[in-house]
């Protein structure tokens, strides 16, 4: 009876472990912004706007720089900046974005990566508009 309970208590420590080990990994930055990104809505006080896939709405992110279309034409491009947000644990990739490119310098007060969803606010205002992009 000994050995079974042994047993039992040696797999749900090593249980225990493992998914610590898990959660702490997501948390370190396993997540990453890099990559090609298309708008998929539009949200604000008059509600969401859905973008439509392949409508050339998209944000390409590298380690440090960026370039955005809209329509598939050039909008801007220019260098980043991320201030990270390890207080809200329920989401590994949560912070600030600061975009600095050809329009000027736009900072979002808030970024957050989702799996493969990138969320971007850009107002300070209640009314401001929250673009939700889809990892390509």
């Amino acid at each position: 009876m000994k050995k079974i309970l042994s047993a039992i208590c040696i797999c749900a420590l090593m249980l225990i472990v493992n998914s610590c080990k898990k959660s702490a990994s997501g948390a370190t930055g396993e997540l990453t912004i890099v990559g090609d990104w298309e708008l998929a809505s539009i949200a604000g006080m008059g509600g969401m706007v859905p973008s439509v896939a392949g409508s050339g709405n998209t944000l390409h992110l590298t380690s440090a720089s960026y370039i955005q279309h809209q329509s598939d034409t050039l909008f801007d491009k220019g260098n980043y900046t991320i201030v990270r947000d390890y207080t809200v644990n329920s989401f590994p990739m949560a912070g600030a974005i600061t975009l600095n490119g050809s329009i000027g310098v736009r900072h979002a007060n808030f970024y957050m990566q989702v799996n493969n969803t990138l969320t971007l606010d850009f107002g300070s205002a209640f009314d401001a508009p929250v673009y939700m992009y889809k990892r390509k």
